[in-house]
């Protein structure tokens, strides 16, 4: 099966001693159809991602933004903080709750209630149901197997080195029965593809480029709903107990 490529880029893709910023159109001329661009983690900004967002705009590269969630802030907030910052042009792909551990810290009992709160609320926010990132691995520690409800958010599965049979067995210890985006290496020629990092992140679409413009790029209706009220670290914690299907 062919498979559309895309790269994933953040402030680390680039050296603050250099004028030089992302090359997309290099990028895209290398054989890249999309790119993810972190926006946010928790609550502070990716120091590139305004400046990414720009030239990937003028390669007219599409993209999408995502956040890095973190466990030491109100899910609701995180989500509200980075809608703020992307919501006069969000691009063309979803937007991406990354769901993983920060550095050594070790997530909650309840990390599966912090990404519910964040996509929740950013679908709410901006209508579209948004991409959740993960390693298949990661995902088994926090969620049950038989949480159905996760299934409404496209995955985006991250496990390298390893073949796309030996990534799907592992994915069966998830909710989700098939991904969208597959992260397989974080080691492709940076230069290649016009980042300054020597490596970089690769992904595979699960199809063909026609099939993720068909998928993801077109431009859907947005119908924001209200958001819910702020949670309180008490209330991510009783989530645990009212949506026991979650976790």
């Amino acid at each position: 099966m062919t498979f559309a490529l895309g790269c994933d880029v953040s402030a680390w893709q680039n050296r603050p001693d250099t004028p030089k910023q992302v090359d997309f159109t290099k990028m895209k001329s290398n054989g890249a159809s999309f790119c993810f661009l972190k926006a946010t983690q928790g609550l502070s900004t990716d120091t590139q991602f305004l400046n990414y967002r720009k030239l990937a705009n003028e390669a007219n590269i599409p993209w999408g933004a995502y956040c890095f969630i973190r466990f030491n802030a109100d899910p609701g907030a995180q989500a509200r903080y980075m809608w703020e910052l992307i919501k006069d042009d969000p691009g063309q792909l979803p937007i991406v709750a990354d769901f993983e551990a920060y550095k050594q810290e070790t997530p909650p009992a309840t990390a599966a209630n912090y990404l519910w709160g964040f996509v929740d609320t950013i679908e709410r926010l901006s209508g579209r149901a948004p991409i959740i990132y993960s390693r298949a691995l990661f995902i088994e520690q926090y969620i049950r197997k038989t949480s159905t409800a996760w299934r409404k958010y496209p995955l985006w599965v991250a496990h390298y080195y390893v073949s796309q049979t030996k990534m799907e067995s592992l994915l069966k210890r998830t909710p989700w029965d098939r991904w969208d985006f597959w992260q397989y290496s974080d080691k492709a020629d940076g230069l290649a593809y016009g980042v300054e990092s020597l490596q970089v992140d690769v992904n595979y679409f699960h199809g063909t480029e026609a099939e993720l413009h068909a998928k993801f790029i077109k431009t859907p209706p947005i119908v924001p709903i209200p958001p819910v009220e702020p949670s309180t670290e008490e209330k991510i914690n009783k989530l645990w107990d009212y949506h026991p299907e979650l976790h």
